[in-house]
């Protein structure tokens, strides 16, 4: 996630912005990590909507992680 928030703000937009994540994962084991660390970074009442998937690869076979983000600088 702190790519991500690099890259948001580079943009002048911090995780206020985000409207959606979607977290592809190779292992559901990753999935409680996950889960805490969008606890970690969110309140509930301020959390993005969320969708996580377990896949059998991605692109590059040594990740085992990739995060899509959908990010709005005004009103989504």
């Amino acid at each position: 996630m702190s790519n991500v928030e690099a890259l948001l703000a580079d943009a002048d937009m911090t995780r206020a912005n985000i409207a959606r994540v979607v977290y592809y994962v190779t292992d559901p084991a990753h999935l409680k990590p996950l889960s805490d660390l969008r606890q970690e970074r969110w309140s509930s009442d301020q959390a993005p909507a969320v969708t996580t998937l377990v896949v059998a690869a991605l692109a590059a076979p040594d990740l085992l992680v990739e995060i899509e983000v959908t990010a709005c600088q005004t009103s989504c």
